[in-house]
């Protein structure tokens, strides 16, 4: 369901220091940037979910060379249409490409409620300064799947077909989450016969969005869920609450879907609950709307 009151803006103000250590004693960073980041108002960030309460913002900026940076900003209050935060990042010395990513939760649940990225550029003399991150709804019918009633559901991500029921296949569809022993698990959908037509789900881990901002490499890639968990040493190789997920879209070519798991159902008892986000060709969850969400055309599951 789309929204398109007014809703939310931010700007945040990183300092990203470049320096180094000298034993225990810190030297002279060879440069600062400041860089500017701003979160524009759009009608994915409905007052719906901004306007009352709390909420706080995770970001995460990594890249080669460096060790991934991750912290939490908030609760602040969203009471107001708008804001602003400030903050800085001290980011070890060297150049190149870093990826921040963001992932804006409610402050009382900590549950995500919007996530985005952006690439910064920092190899030149001159790098760009001011960065603008357009966060997208995982808490929007296009991107929020309840199959509690259903045990079970086929999704064509880009057009929002949704079969709902024990798991179908056909070229219309993307992914499916059905039974697996005591517990569910997504499995390809693309391909004609199933369960196991072509290797599109990889498990990225367990945990918040922004530590799984990346495509991971094709071989991490499975027809089915569980055996990805299993090739990644998870210790259950069934849904798990807060597990991520990357899925190869064929409904938006050479796009992806990060899935996580709110609640992993329990099979003869209720589906699975889960949320995504996708994106068309960059290999990071970068901000794109599906068609049916262009068009408005999400309606309840």
């Amino acid at each position: 369901m789309r929204n398109s009151g007014f809703l939310f803006a931010a700007a945040l103000g990183f300092s990203i220091w470049f320096g180094g250590c000298q034993g225990t004693k810190p030297v002279s960073p060879n440069r600062v940037i400041s860089l500017n980041v701003s979160i524009p108002p759009t009608n994915e960030l409905r007052s719906a979910f901004l306007g009352a309460g709390s909420n706080e913002l995770l970001y995460r900026v990594d890249g080669p060379g460096m060790t991934p940076i991750k912290a939490t900003l908030g609760p602040f209050s969203t009471a107001s249409a708008s804001g602003s935060l400030d903050f800085s990042v001290e980011i070890p010395g060297g150049g190149g490409t870093r990826l921040l990513s963001l992932q804006l939760n409610d402050g009382g649940t900590h549950q995500p409620l919007a996530i985005g990225a952006a690439k910064i550029d920092l190899s030149s003399a001159l790098p760009v300064t001011d960065i603008v991150v357009e966060l997208g709804s995982v808490i929007r019918n296009c991107y929020n799947v309840n199959t509690t009633s259903y045990f079970g559901c086929t999704l064509g991500v880009n057009t929002n077909t949704f079969f709902n029921s024990s798991p179908t296949y056909g070229l219309s569809y993307d992914f499916a989450v059905g039974a697996v022993g005591t517990g569910f698990q997504i499995v390809d959908a693309e391909g004609t016969t199933g369960p196991a037509n072509a290797n599109t789900v990889a498990y990225l881990g367990n945990g918040d969005y922004v530590d799984f901002d990346r495509v991971p490499s094709d071989a991490d890639f499975y027809s089915q869920s569980s055996a990805a968990k299993v090739a990644a040493g998870a210790p259950v190789s069934t849904a798990q609450v807060n597990d991520i997920y990357c899925v190869k879209l064929q409904t938006v070519p050479g796009g992806h879907a990060w899935v996580q798991i709110k609640t992993p159902g329990l099979p003869g008892n209720s589906g699975a609950t889960f949320d995504y986000r996708a994106n068309d060709i960059l290999s990071y969850f970068g901000y794109f709307q599906t068609a049916a969400d262009l068009v408005g055309s999400c309606p309840a599951q």
